[in-house]
């Protein structure tokens, strides 16, 4: 039997071991590091740093064992991030670590110790709005459109929002990013070996979701759409 190679825009350390490379995206990722900067320096107004006053509230006890200390401190993590749908290419994520660290390293002597603590948990989210509107094919123009798309809202929130046409933005906000799932999806996934009986849905699921074969030699093109009452495109 032969074997079917891997694509790597499916595999988490593209980056690191397999020299992958996007310029598109990492050219997307250098132009926005200022405008990120700021933003975490409150310098620049953004509705993220609303949602993270909220999130942060939610303090972690630091006095608890170790091992769960940590596992809450990851937990707590995810949370923020479930706040929003940004579906990205585990080998796009991964291109994002490199403007994490120089994020961390510009933030050192910033003043609020809570923001340089939650660098890595603001940054990616907002670098991989970042890499959702390179896949949008929109313009830096359009980033509060995106963010607004992304952003999970409670649903009597949307309720509202809905009911509400002169509410700004009211497309995106009533919005949401939509991936299509392809056959071709389907078949990587009955591949993949669960872990104790169950698919892990951080390693496995959101890996293929939205992909489809656009030719024979197996490379991918991603498609997403936007969503609110009816379909609707920025």
């Amino acid at each position: 039997m032969g074997t079917i190679k891997y694509p790597v825009q499916l595999i988490g350390d593209a980056l690191d071991n397999h020299d992958y490379e996007n310029a598109d995206i990492q050219s997307a990722l250098k132009d926005s590091f200022y405008a990120i900067l700021q933003i975490l320096r409150r310098q620049k107004d953004h509705p993220i740093m609303e949602v993270y006053d909220d999130w942060k509230l939610a303090t972690i006890r630091s006095h608890r064992i170790l091992l769960k200390a940590a596992y809450d401190q990851f937990e707590h993590s995810s949370a923020f991030e479930h706040l929003f749908n940004i579906p990205l290419l585990p080998a796009d994520r991964s291109l994002i670590q490199l403007f994490i660290v120089k994020l961390d390293l510009a933030l050192k002597l910033h003043p609020d110790d809570k923001i340089r603590c939650h660098t890595s948990v603001l940054g990616y989210v907002l670098f991989g709005l970042v890499v959702l509107r390179v896949y949008l094919g929109r313009n830096p123009s359009d980033n509060i459109q995106i963010y607004w798309l992304a952003r999970q809202l409670p649903e009597e929130e949307t309720n509202k929002i809905m009911m509400d046409d002169d509410v700004p933005l009211w497309e995106a906000k009533c919005g949401r990013i939509y991936w299509p799932q392809y056959p071709e999806e389907l078949v990587l996934l009955s591949v993949v070996k669960p872990k104790n009986g169950l698919l892990r849905p951080q390693s496995h699921f959101f890996a293929f979701t939205g992909l489809g074969m656009q030719n024979a030699l197996g490379q991918l093109h991603l498609k997403i759409k936007t969503m609110s009452r009816d379909y609707c495109r920025l």
